[in-house]
């Protein structure tokens, strides 16, 4: 210290020349602290490796992925994602953007499912900064710690210098001694405004309990509060953290670990957040016109959407990699007419998904595939397709204990690891909103995992597992492909057809389901004849088809069972058993029904067409109207005193065209106007563009006449209440009276100036009400058609109109 011990004018000079050399001792002290501290900081450490990066060809890769900006503000509507087709932003320009803005948030979140891009957009943040550091050495220096380098974490957690220094021993890639840089150099490079990258948190905490997991996220942050703390003069540091979001298991917990609940320095503002898209289609096809030159994106497009839902997953960075490696063989075995099943391609794809997670999770591989299969089946069985996280955790954990040889081997490792491990398994995806539910990251990759499940049931003989909803078409898909993968296995078909003499509920279903599918695409079919499909509900089902050979069920058991409306065309169902089956408007179209049974099965309005009936018996068949139309061999009903009104219609002479063309149903190409019930509900009357008016049978729904007579659309018909009579009204500006039992015109009556819209019947028969576009109702006598009255008061089209039940009051509306 230099002071001015003198006093009066006499010193002055002197006390001027001291302040002068203590100024001049000061800015020598900071030069040489200033020395000091540049010798002490360590050159700048040597580049990291960035495995990802380097193995993906840079013109290949998708320069503009987009993302979606998120809040970690736990208040609802924080965050800002895209509406639907809408696209996200560009990520690198928004990363570059956030390190670039010195008063910003220090902290950034990375977000993402699995193979959306994370370790390959924090790896291209790096080197980006890196590029831009060497070119100007201005520019912040960036740090890339791969967090899957850190071990002996499932032993304890170590401290934010342990972290640091197992992360720049292994992933600097040069050959300088990694001994030499510590947590203390990272401060020191932090001072220069350094960018830190911590990639791949999800990778630590999935070996973690949830507890511990929280606690290794703050020490990690711990290195921004460690360097605000220290006294020397600091530039603003840097730090994003990127993590799959599956490992959370609500988005208010995902909110909640990365600002430690708001309890400490980290709250929702210090930090920038973004979830990572899918990518459009633009970049898909940018990838593939680079990584496959020469063919035409078009192509390679339609190659793709050729295997059912590959489309989709190319929707990933990482998925839409591993497709484009399969399409030089699916190239290949198209051109040579091979087939290429999709159930081999996602095969492979999940193979390679294990591969990539193998040693970061607990659960192994193979028990994890098996794993898939199983909640794929859970998840179809409860009919839906995605489920809170503590339902699918109440069945994960006792599927495991169901399991002795798994409950033993995972009998040592914390429920919340093994929750973990479940939540980030390569093939689920959390899906957030009121509330957050996990469900399969693509629907083919249920439907995938479904079909291995059942092959698998049947591989152990377990007929009980097929007992679910039939699956989609996709997934008998799936499952036939499978078969035909495995043909060289015929124990596999042949304890399948085992399974059809036994009926079970669902499981039956699922395996005629499966059977038609086999028969329709030409996929390896269980052999059923025979087969018990007692009292299960097969109605609006469509058996067989009119091309091909014949469906052979032989002497299949249908006691019971409901099948109204089924279709049956081209079956073999010789000595079948239709006892008690409900049959209303089923169709059987050139089956052979020798010798089968129908006793006491409703043939209401059932057709049969073109079928044989040898030995046939229908003496205690019940029903109205079924229909005998052109088979040889016809039942005799004359002793059939239960089939009310069947009909029966001559064989055909089969070496006669035109009469075939006649056996064809031909529905109404028309539009139906209006319809209504007669009063007894035994007939239906309708009304359409083509100007006529039909008379249907309820029951069987057989048209049993046509009234012509407009000129244009009918647009309003009714019955009589007695049911004798039919009025209606149309666009010729006519009102017609009909006989509904003859179809006769009774009388035609005009009077509106413009087209009818609506009429009624009084309830006592006697009188007719009309509206129509002349904006007027109209009071007619029902017996003569002269008109009672006008009824004025709307000032536009009368649309609709009724009578009051005593016929003393009519409302209409307009």
């Amino acid at each position: 210290g230099i002071s001015d011990w003198g006093d009066g004018n006499k010193n002055k000079a002197k006390s001027k020349s001291q302040q002068l050399a203590a100024q001049n001792a000061a800015q020598v002290a900071r030069a040489i602290i200033e020395g000091f501290l540049q010798s002490a900081t360590p050159k700048e450490p040597p580049g990291f490796k960035t495995d990802e990066v380097a193995s993906i060809d840079k013109n290949r890769f998708i320069p503009d992925t987009q993302g979606a900006p998120e809040s970690l503000d736990k208040n609802p509507g924080k965050d800002k994602h895209p509406q639907a087709g809408q696209p996200g932003i560009p990520v690198m320009e928004y990363l570059l953007d956030w390190v670039k803005e010195p008063e910003g948030p220090s902290l950034f979140a990375l977000l993402g499912e699995y193979g959306m891009g994370k370790t390959i957009t924090s790896q291209r943040l790096y080197q980006t900064l890196k590029e831009k550091r060497e070119a100007n050495p201005t520019n912040r220096l960036p740090m890339y710690f791969d967090l899957r380098h850190v071990s002996g974490i499932d032993k304890r957690l170590p401290s934010l210098s342990e972290i640091i220094g197992e992360c720049l021993e292994r992933g600097l890639s040069a050959h300088q001694r990694p001994e030499n840089y510590t947590l203390d150099h990272v401060f020191q490079w932090m001072e220069s405004g350094a960018v830190i990258i911590f990639d791949g948190l999800d990778e630590v905490l999935v070996r973690l309990s949830a507890a511990d997991g929280q606690v290794f996220t703050n020490t990690l942050l711990k290195l921004l509060s460690d360097y605000k703390a220290r006294p020397i003069a600091k530039s603003p540091a840097k730090i994003l953290i990127s993590c799959r979001t599956q490992y959370f298991k609500t988005l208010r917990d995902q909110k909640n670990h990365f600002t430690g609940q708001e309890r400490g320095d980290k709250k929702a503002e210090h930090y920038r957040a973004m979830v990572l898209l899918p990518l459009t289609d633009q970049q898909v096809s940018q990838y593939l016109e680079n990584a496959i030159p020469g063919v035409s994106v078009e192509k390679l497009v339609d190659l793709i959407s050729s295997v059912h839902n590959l489309t989709e997953l190319t929707r990933r960075p990482y998925t839409l990699e591993l497709v484009s490696g399969f399409i030089p063989k699916i190239e290949a075995d198209q051109m040579a007419g091979r087939p290429v099943y999709g159930v081999t391609l996602y095969r492979k794809m999940a193979q390679s998904w294990l591969e990539r997670d193998h040693g970061k999770h607990h659960i192994r591989p193979d028990d994890k595939m098996q794993l898939a299969a199983h909640l794929a089946a859970f998840l179809w069985r409860n009919g839906s397709g995605s489920l809170g996280i503590n339902e699918i955790e109440n069945w994960f954990h006792l599927w495991i204990e169901d399991q002795p040889a798994l409950a033993s081997r995972y009998s040592r490792i914390g429920a919340d690891q093994l929750e973990e491990d479940l939540r980030t398994a390569t093939f689920l995806s959390r899906q957030d909103g009121e509330e957050s539910t996990f469900r399969f990251a693509h629907t083919s990759l249920q439907e995938f995992f479904l079909a291995d499940y059942l092959v698998t049931a049947i591989r152990q003989n377990a007929p009980e597992r097929w007992e679910m909803p039939v699956p989609s078409l996709e997934t008998l898909d799936f499952l036939g492909q499978m078969f035909k993968e495995q043909e060289t296995d015929p124990d596999l078909m042949k304890t399948l057809q085992g399974w059809r003499k036994t009926c079970r509920q669902n499981a039956s279903e699922l395996l005629l389901a499966y059977a038609l599918r086999a028969h329709q695409n030409e996929w390896p079919m269980p052999v059923l004849h025979g087969i018990n499909l007692n009292g299960i509900d097969l109605d609006n089902l469509k058996v067989g088809s009119d091309s091909g050979p014949p469906l052979i069920l032989g002497p299949a058991n249908f006691r019971n069972t409901r099948l109204r409306r089924t279709s049956f065309v081209n079956v073999q169902l010789e000595g079948a058993k239709f006892n008690g089956a409900q049959m209303e408007q089923a169709l059987f179209q050139g089956c052979n029904l020798k010798s089968s049974c129908f006793d006491n099965a409703n043939l209401t309005a059932t057709i049969f067409r073109q079928s044989s009936f040898d030995n046939a018996n229908f003496q205690k068949a019940l029903g109205y109207r079924p229909q005998f139309l052109h088979c040889p061999n016809t039942p005799d009903m004359q002793h059939t005193r239960q089939l009310i009104s069947a009909q029966v219609a001559p064989r055909p002479d089969w070496n006669n065209l035109s009469d075939r063309a006649v056996l064809s149903w031909s529905p109404i190409r028309t539009s139906f106007k209006i319809c209504a019930f007669s009063p007894d509900g035994t007939r239906i009357v309708s009304g359409g563009h083509d100007g006529t008016l039909r008379l249907w049978d309820a029951a069987s729904g057989e048209e049993i006449m046509v009234l012509e007579g407009h000129g244009s659309w009918v647009r309003t018909c009714a019955f009589s209440p007695d049911g004798s009579r039919i009025v209606s009204g149309g666009d010729d500006n006519t009102l017609r009276l009909w006989d509904a039992a003859s179809g006769e015109e009774i009388m035609t009556i005009k009077g509106h100036g413009l087209w009818f819209n609506t009429c009624a019947f009084s309830p006592d028969g006697t009188r007719i009400v009309s509206g129509g576009a002349d904006g007027t109702l109209r009071l007619w006598d029902a017996a003569s058609g002269e008109e009672i009255m006008v009824l004025k008061g709307h000032g536009d089209w009368v649309r609709t109109c009724a009578f009051s039940p005593d016929g003393s009051r009519i409302v209409s509306g307009g």
